[in-house]
């Protein structure tokens, strides 16, 4: 029987480069779930003007490291004072007049002291579709380096 050093060799070479593989791949699948969440809430948003679902975007990339991180949303210093409102609900009050004036369902104007609307949580509904999705990304980072060694 023989053995070939360079099979432990480039066994080892391998295995020293596994973790960096295996950050990319991971990487760059969680980047693809940050799109579709980005993707997925916009669609959830309530789109009177559009403004709100125009500012959904990836907040803070995947990182990996100690912790993995990385964000979707609407920043919180966006001059848009409504996505939180929209998210959890809320009542509304007019700030520099009297009343709110708005646009009703028939197409004339109302005036309120006030107007408590629901959220309609689309943040929250985005993430629920992206979440289990999370584990078969990483199985599949994992999947990938393990083929190499198979």
């Amino acid at each position: 029987m023989e053995i070939d050093t360079r099979d432990i060799t480039n066994f080892a070479a391998a295995l020293a480069t596994a973790p960096k593989e295996f950050q990319a791949t991971l990487k760059k699948g969680l980047d693809g779930l940050l799109s579709y969440g980005v993707k997925t809430a916009k669609g959830f948003a309530p789109k009177q003007t559009g403004a709100l679902a125009a500012a959904i975007r990836v907040l803070e990339p995947t990182s990996i490291g100690a912790t993995i991180t990385g964000s979707y949303g609407v920043q919180k210093t966006s001059a848009l004072p409504y996505p939180f409102m929209r998210e959890y609900g809320g009542t509304i009050v007019p700030v520099r007049a009297k009343y709110l004036v708005f646009r009703g369902r028939d197409g004339g104007l109302v005036f309120a002291k006030s107007v408590t609307q629901k959220g309609t949580r689309y943040m929250n509904r985005s993430f629920d579709i992206v979440r289990p999705r999370l584990i078969p990304v990483a199985e599949a980072a994992a999947a990938r380096l393990l083929a190499r060694f198979g």
